[in-house]
């Protein structure tokens, strides 16, 4: 992100994805207290599985970086 002349501000999308319902409770708060004062937009999803078996969950993040900044 920084290379690209952003920061974590720039975010504006997160999704992630999870296996179980119940891991929620532990993903959550982690995200949460690295994204202190951001608020994108978020969308949860579980699903039934990864590529990689060995994943449990899966967070993809959008930024957007205006010109200006970088």
């Amino acid at each position: 992100m920084e290379e690209a002349g952003g920061t974590i501000n720039d975010i504006c999308k997160i999704t992630v994805y999870i296996l179980k319902r119940e891991d929620r409770s532990k993903v959550y708060p982690v995200i949460a207290e690295h994204f202190k004062d951001v608020y994108p937009c978020s969308t949860g999803l579980i699903v039934s599985g990864f590529a990689m078996p060995e994943m449990l969950m899966e967070i993809d993040v959008e930024a957007v970086i205006s010109e200006e900044n970088s």
